[in-house]
């Protein structure tokens, strides 16, 4: 890997041929955030850094996009900026310039806490204050320091041209001001549409001739290079400018009438249209000397990007290795023919994001949407709330690296662009497909139609690499089979092997043995020679060793913990195919003995709080109405009902359960049933 840091001036950085990864964070600057980037710009102070990843001869901005958006507005769209300065100035529409100005400098001067002095304003101010010294007054003459003075010339200097390049700001504003029948000053400047029918700045979009600002732009830039390489004395005169629309054939030269006509509309506008060619070129001198940071990464692994990326945002949204991915060729490649839903799929991912549609699929869309279109009904995987882009793209990519590679490390994910053997553009949806015929039939046992009444996923009461284990060993040995869907002893058996599967994953997850390098375990246990072991029952010795453990607190001599008492009370629901009576909410821990009992008695073991004994499931209507309550001062009917189910108390016992000096008493109780679901209940559910 190699990286050069070096400063370019923002009009070299806006000229760069760079592109923006598939992957864009949404437009998260508001325009009072861009204005303040344009007084930066304009006031010649740092606008931060840029990280670029070279690869394959490409630029791709990794970090960067805000400014790169904002910066080239400036360039390019005056009524952009004019926009966000009035959304942060506050002037009306409808203002005098002369209140324009005295608004604008005012919020200048408060946002920048009145870093001008009110008497230094021009260079003839600052030759006079730099002579009036007085050397023959003995106290300032032992002060005299040349070198002290020469840094307040410097910084004088620095104001004055600080103040101009604001002064600029201000007049490039002005050029745009005001608006009028949908039309700013400077488009009315150049409207020219009543005697050229055919101008490049102006386009017919959605049947409407519309003004393009850009293209206005691009024509006023090209003049001033031409006018320049001329060594012309002045940017451009009128007859020059008139012959320009006649050399690029906007108007006939023979036409002596319409060339009439358009010399009277230049003559009653020229004033602004010379102003508006000397703000532009100003404003071009500032973005020519303004600088900013860029990182350009040569050769870096995703890693490393990703690392590099991580260490200069830190305090922002960082960027995953997934989302590093879409700055590379190979998932930025179209894909050929995507169907229907797929389409559809990427669509609603790019409304989310609340970025620009892209015209095309390519690779990347196709992991980062994935999760979107399998398991409809979110038995291995949780459902996501739309503001969790990053987390179901990572999970995308990982869970198409785990069924092709068998790894789900950055590493693994990176080398997905090496596998020679996977087609996406024909085997990407036969994957999506086989994903979801493998839940359908997974999802006609028992126990997972109980899952599924609960509203409960894998990965929502375990962890997601355990539910990337599970469906990876399921998928493999679904093939084995020939991917059968029929209802035959090899599918029965399939199901069967995947209550054993989820029986010890969630056994292994709440005796802690998947802490630590999760990634490594899972890739170590997905080798075909390992498959049949993680088919193996866990023994209810096992199992009773660690919930007699649990039911004191305890979990590998370390305290229990909340979530992993969770997967092992939903375990048991499942087991004992228990079904919900209520299917509209969700579920969540409830504490039998409220928490504030255990802080208020030293005494008692506090391990117990958070025990296998002491935590029940509760919907989350009756969590809100019970609360902190002991069992004794609950008086609503359908929770009272929903804990019986679920703690198996009585209701004529909740007296006694409510005083805590009775907690090894309900210790014994509890743990007996739970017990006996796991020793009975849990080989029959699975031997059936």
């Amino acid at each position: 890997m190699a990286y050069k840091i070096e400063p370019k001036t923002v009009k070299e950085f806006i000229d760069m041929d760079t592109s923006l990864p598939r992957f864009q964070r949404k437009q998260t600057w508001k325009p009072k955030d861009n204005f303040k980037l344009c007084i930066s710009v304009f006031k010649d102070y740092p606008v931060g850094v840029v990280i670029i990843n070279n690869s394959a001869g490409k630029n791709w901005v990794l970090d960067g996009r805000q400014r790169l958006n904002a910066l080239s507005k400036i360039n390019k769209n005056p009524r952009e900026v004019y926009d966000w300065a009035r959304s942060f100035i506050g002037f009306k529409n409808a203002d005098a310039e002369d209140v324009v100005k005295e608004m604008y400098w005012s919020k200048i001067d408060d946002y920048l806490q009145k870093d001008f002095e009110e008497d230094v304003y021009n260079e003839k101010d600052y030759n006079k204050k730099s002579t009036e010294i007085d050397i023959n007054d003995e106290e300032k003459e032992d002060e005299f320091d040349e070198d002290a003075i020469s840094e307040v010339e410097t910084t004088t200097y620095n104001v004055i041209e600080q103040k101009n390049n604001l002064n600029i700001l201000l007049k490039y504003i002005l050029m745009v001001h005001n608006i009028k029948s949908g039309k700013s000053k400077f488009e009315r400047v150049f409207d020219f549409t009543k005697v050229i029918n055919k101008l490049d700045y102006y386009k017919i979009i959605d049947g409407k001739i519309a003004f393009v600002e850009r293209n206005l732009m691009g024509m006023i830039n090209n003049i001033i290079k031409q006018s320049k390489e001329k060594g012309n004395k002045e940017l451009i005169s009128k007859d020059e400018f008139i012959k320009y629309f006649i050399d690029e054939r906007y108007i006939d030269d023979d036409d002596a009438k319409k060339i009439n006509d358009f010399k009277k509309i230049v003559d009653m506008n020229w004033d602004d249209i010379k102003n508006s060619f000397e703000i532009i070129d100003k404003v071009n001198g500032v973005l020519a000397s303004s600088r900013i940071g860029i990182i350009e990464i040569t050769q870096a692994t995703d890693l490393d990007a990703q690392n590099m990326f991580s260490l200069v945002n830190t305090g922002g949204t960082l960027l995953t290795a997934e989302e590093i991915l879409s700055a590379k060729p190979f998932w930025n490649r179209f894909v050929e023919n995507p169907s229907k839903e797929c389409k559809n799929a990427v669509d609603e991912l790019y409304q989310v994001l609340k970025v620009e549609k892209p015209d095309n699929v390519v690779r990347w869309d196709l992991c980062a949407t994935l999760l979107s279109r399998i398991d409809p009904d979110g038995i291995i995987f949780q459902k996501f709330e739309k503001d969790s882009f990053a987390q179901q793209t990572t999970l995308g990519f990982k869970l198409i690296s785990a069924l092709l590679l068998g790894g789900i490390s950055s590493t693994v994910v990176s080398s997905l662009e090496k596998d020679m053997t996977f087609d996406w553009d024909t085997d990407y949806e036969a994957l999506v497909r086989d994903i979801n015929v493998l839940i359908s039939v997974i999802a006609q046992h028992d126990y997972f139609k109980t899952m599924k009444t609960w509203k409960q996923s894998i990965m929502g009461i375990t962890s997601t690499t355990i539910a990337l284990e599970f469906i990876t060993i399921m998928y493999k040995k679904w093939n084995d089979i020939g991917k059968s869907v029929v209802d035959s002893s090899e599918t029965k058996k399939l199901r069967r092997d995947a209550v054993i599967l989820m029986d010890k994953l969630i056994y292994e997850y709440s005796n802690k043995i998947w802490r630590g390098s999760s990634d490594s375990k899972l890739a170590t246990d997905v080798k075909n020679e390992n498959i049949s072991s993680r088919l193996e029952m866990v023994s209810y010795e096992n199992w009773e060793n660690l919930l007699v453990s649990m039911s004191e607190g305890i979990v590998n001599d370390q305290p229990c913990t909340m979530n992993l008492v969770k997967p092992i009370l939903f375990h048991s629901k499942y087991i004992n195919k228990e079904v919900s009576h209520v299917t509209s909410d969700s579920y969540d821990l409830d504490h039998i003995y409220p928490q504030k009992l255990f802080r208020s008695n030293d005494s008692l073991n506090q391990n117990m709080k958070d025990s296998l004994i002491n935590l029940q499931i509760l919907s989350k209507k009756s969590n809100e109405i019970k609360n902190d309550k002991k069992l004794d001062d609950i008086n609503d009917l359908e929770v009272i009902n929903e804990i019986v189910k679920s703690s198996y108390i009585k209701p004529d016992e909740f007296k006694k359960y409510s005083d805590i000096l009775n907690i090894n008493e309900l210790k014994d109780y509890r743990l007996e049933i739970i017990l006996k679901i796991f020793k009975e209940k849990r080989n029959s559910l699975i031997n059936n």
